[in-house]
């Protein structure tokens, strides 16, 4: 459900050292929380007008800044997760990215319903499922994503894998 996530993953593949200077740029703490908000803000607002390079760089940026790494948006699908109290925050080097690029070049990479990706799985093929957290007692939010992903699509999941 989080096109952003795989766009990243797409850029990391095709562009990886553009990427990492994009990166390095947003990285400016004159005043960190200001920036973040204002990136956070760019990031919301010109989401769609960015180029791939620049939105995936706001997507890393938010991501590590942001409160515990969550990725969270609201109903009108906007990032909306506050600045962590984190000071100081682990970049990938040069290489790190140049060899995710290459393990990803023969990666295809989709953002689809679970189930359909479930279905057309093959013989040796590696999908990569990540939901949020299971509710229980203590945690009763599912809304990382629009749609929500609570219990019943937890047992959903669950079933589609047997059946796979």
């Amino acid at each position: 459900m989080n096109t952003s996530l795989i766009d990243f993953y797409k850029t990391v593949r095709d562009n990886p050292e553009k990427l990492l200077d994009e990166i390095n740029k947003t990285f400016n703490n004159s005043n960190p929380q200001q920036h973040y908000y204002d990136l956070r803000m760019q990031y919301n607002e010109e989401k769609k007008h960015l180029d791939k390079i620049r939105r995936s760089a706001l997507f890393f940026y938010l991501n590590k800044v942001g409160f515990n790494g969550i990725y969270r948006v609201n109903l009108q699908g906007n990032f909306n997760v506050p600045i962590g109290k984190s000071k100081t925050y682990f970049i990938p080097t040069k290489n790190d990215f140049n060899e995710a690029s290459k393990l990803l070049k023969s990666t295809k990479l989709t953002s689809k319903d679970y189930k359909e990706i479930v279905r057309k799985a093959g013989f040796n093929d590696l999908i990569y499922l990540d939901p949020p957290y299971y509710p229980d007692d203590s945690s009763k939010f599912v809304g990382y994503t629009e749609p929500s992903f609570g219990k019943k699509q937890h047992e959903e999941l669950i079933e589609e894998c047997y059946k796979a």
